[in-house]
């Protein structure tokens, strides 16, 4: 999430950006036996009471889509940090509906994008208890910078261009958080202060809009800050841990350095994002392994494991 955090589940704006290097693999053997084996940061036992595999396959059936017997395997690995196996804030679960629902068009020979993002928001909110604004599933989907938000008729995407969005780092705090405690939290708090989350929402779509209508990065760094503050508020309000340690740490780093940096998504740990003048971006990196933070790289996709299991 590059922007619209919260603001998004109020019907406001969102940018988001689907991480290319870091991906869902979903595969399928024929057989006349169910098996479902997910690969997270452990083992991966057969599970076909999993509750992910549950909500996407429901939702491929009530389109008419109905998913063929046999072994499945889902391998979501890529969104865990390799040394501590927390999460990365990826959205992880995003990225395996996606696939998963990818996989059983695939079985009826369909590549329809429209279907696709049907069926995958069916199945991540049935999966999520209906929280979050499917902007995430939207991203998998579309597998590009977007603008998303929600109207009554039914979600809008937009591909948008934003050629400096590249020179972004992506942080990781090394502290999980879970994002559905905190969008419950908000929603509560939503009805308790209807006035602010309406200023809320207008201050953050405004504050998107210009993003989109930066020419660069060191012109984009001002709405950044502007959206940092604005979470900062949320976060107060809520009194909930949006603005995290870790991140105060890295926004302040940050500024210092001529830069600045936010929450990418619900905050409380997870992930941050960061512009550094190329100058000082040496020196931003030191910091933020001194910090005991983690910036995270471009990976190589791994996939031995589905191998293994149907030797086995």
């Amino acid at each position: 999430m590059i922007a619209g955090e919260y603001s998004v589940l109020f019907g406001g704006k969102s940018l988001v950006a689907a991480c290319n290097s870091y991906q869902a693999i979903a595969q399928f053997k024929a057989s006349h036996h169910w098996a479902f084996f997910a690969h997270t940061n452990k083992s991966c036992p057969s599970n076909t009471s999993d509750k992910l595999f549950l909500a996407t396959k429901k939702s491929a059936q009530n389109l008419g889509f109905t998913p063929k017997p046999g072994a499945y395997y889902l391998d979501t690995s890529a969104f865990y940090n390799t040394h501590s196996k927390n999460k990365l804030g990826l959205g992880s679960s995003a990225a395996g509906v996606t696939a998963l629902c990818k996989l059983f068009l695939s079985q009826h020979d369909q590549d329809n994008r429209q279907t696709l993002l049907k069926m995958a928001l069916d199945a991540h909110k049935n999966f999520s208890g209906k929280l979050g604004s499917g902007a995430d599933i939207a991203a998998a989907v579309y597998e590009s910078v977007i603008e998303f938000f929600n109207t009554p008729a039914g979600p809008h995407i937009n591909p948008v261009e934003l050629h400096w969005w590249p020179e972004y780092l992506w942080i990781d705090t090394r502290r999980p958080q879970n994002t559905r405690t905190f969008v419950a939290h908000v929603l509560r708090m939503a009805r308790q202060e209807p006035a602010f989350f309406t200023e809320f929402v207008d201050q953050s779509n405004y504050f998107c809009a210009q993003l989109r209508a930066s020419s660069s990065a060191k012109q984009s760094i001002l709405w950044i800050t502007n959206l940092y503050a604005l979470l900062k508020k949320l976060s107060q309000l809520c009194k909930l841990n949006i603005i995290s340690p870790e991140h105060r740490a890295i926004h302040e780093l940050a500024l210092s350095l001529g830069g600045s940096a936010k929450p990418s998504g619900a905050g409380g740990g997870d992930l941050a994002i960061a512009w550094i003048p190329p100058s000082e971006r040496q020196n931003f990196l030191e910091n933020i392994k001194r910090l005991g933070f983690l910036v995270l790289p471009e990976r190589p996709l791994t996939n031995g494991l589905w191998e293994k299991l149907m030797l086995n």
